[in-house]
């Protein structure tokens, strides 16, 4: 395959991925000081994890400190950050056996990240994302059928919005009665939610019962006003904002089949397009960066031969081009796009490799001359005030 956008053959940019992630060891310790990674006046959370044990690393401007902030995170956490007077990102802790489901909110205005206060979100409730508007914290829950909300100041329970006992929602909720509520962005004065609509009867094979949904909350009245269907995608995996269009990576099964779709709903007339068939891309489409003049960048697994990642870029005009394949059992877990980069996460098992690397989205060739170290795997990317940087749920 070749790169649309500068005539550059994907084995140049395997070669460019392998010399991008074959530096193992060399990489950045605790209180290291590099470039700037990031603008002096902002800051960098990255939420890393081998599902065993969960750290965090703190960027601000040259200095990359590994391993900060301990036990704000756990094992399996998501995370976001929004314009607010303090510095503050929340994190969801997620917890299979039920009592370690809490919200997290961190202050990051001093030298490191420490704990103002925290949370339950309800016992195995798994939380997978959340949108703070108003005082108010609008918290998604994939294991139970409602919606937490929260005063984000005290924590005081405000309620729950039900999402699972619609009947409108008809088999999104079947068997279980969980419509698998996921990631939720603002627009005007209503947050809009994506439902995954699973069956998950077989906890090693999950499947789409229907086509995904999007429900509609009124911020002030903390009700559901609205129930979207969205044709042609099966399974809502990742999602972000670009103008006023929620674009949507749909993988549909997780075992191949070129049953998903790259897609765009409307939040101003609620329209449904079909960017991209599945069938378009060399993989599954998973997760999804939202880039500029109307570019996206997605994650691709190969559930077939590889099993692994690779990034790709896609635009309305040029279609389709690999920005990033390395090799070795390499997973992205992550992407995002920031101050003219493509951030991506992730790392492989087979070379011990786990850390964070940018592409210059102009050329997209490598900024670093070697990944950018977060000790155990990065799962997560939180830009302090950019709730759209690094995405929320999953």
């Amino acid at each position: 395959m070749v790169s649309k956008r500068l005539g550059i053959s994907s084995q140049v940019w395997r070669d460019l991925g392998l010399a991008v992630i074959l530096f193992a060891g060399s990489a950045c310790g605790s209180g290291s000081s590099l470039s700037p990674l990031v603008s002096p006046s902002s800051t960098l959370l990255i939420l890393a994890s081998d599902f065993t044990t969960g750290t965090i690393t703190d960027v601000r401007g040259g200095e990359w400190t590994v391993d900060t902030g301990s036990g704000l995170a756990g094992p399996d956490a998501a995370a976001r950050s929004f314009a607010e007077p303090t510095q503050t990102v929340w994190i969801l802790n997620r917890d299979s056996l039920g009592a370690g489901n809490n919200l997290v909110r961190v202050g990051v205005d001093g030298a490191t990240p420490e704990k103002v206060a925290q949370w339950q979100t309800g016992f195995q409730s798994n939380p997978h994302d959340l949108w703070v508007e108003q005082g108010v914290a609008f918290i998604t829950r994939y294991d139970l059928p409602s919606l937490l909300v929260l005063d984000s100041e005290t924590g005081e329970g405000l309620g729950t919005i039900d999402l699972g006992g619609l009947p409108s929602l008809g088999a999104c909720s079947a068997p279980d009665g969980l419509p698998e509520m996921d990631e939720i962005f603002k627009y005007g004065d209503s947050l809009f939610v994506t439902l995954q609509c699973l069956d998950r009867s077989d906890p090693q094979l999950w499947t789409a019962a229907t086509t995904g949904k999007i429900a509609q909350i009124d911020i002030l009245t903390h009700t559901m006003v609205n129930l979207y269907d969205l044709p042609s995608c099966r399974n809502p995996h990742d999602a972000g904002v670009s103008g006023d269009h929620l674009l949507i990576s749909c993988t549909g099964d997780y075992e191949g089949g070129n049953d998903g779709a790259l897609i765009s709903f409307s939040f101003v007339d609620k329209a449904v397009t079909v960017l991209a068939p599945e069938s378009d891309f060399p993989g599954e489409i998973m997760g999804l960066g939202v880039g500029v003049d109307d570019e996206v960048f997605l994650i691709l697994y190969d559930s077939q031969t590889t099993f692994q990642t690779t990034v790709a870029r896609w635009d309305p005009i040029d279609g389709i081009s690999l920005v990033h394949e390395p090799q070795d059992g390499y997973w992205h877990n992550r992407i995002a796009v920031k101050e003219g980069m493509l951030w991506m996460a992730g790392g492989s098992t087979w070379t011990n490799t786990a850390g964070v690397y940018r592409l210059d989205l102009d050329t997209l060739l490598p900024v670093d001359t070697s990944p950018l170290s977060t000790g155990l795997p990065p799962q997560v990317m939180v830009w302090v005030g950019d709730p759209y940087f690094g995405g929320g749920g999953h």
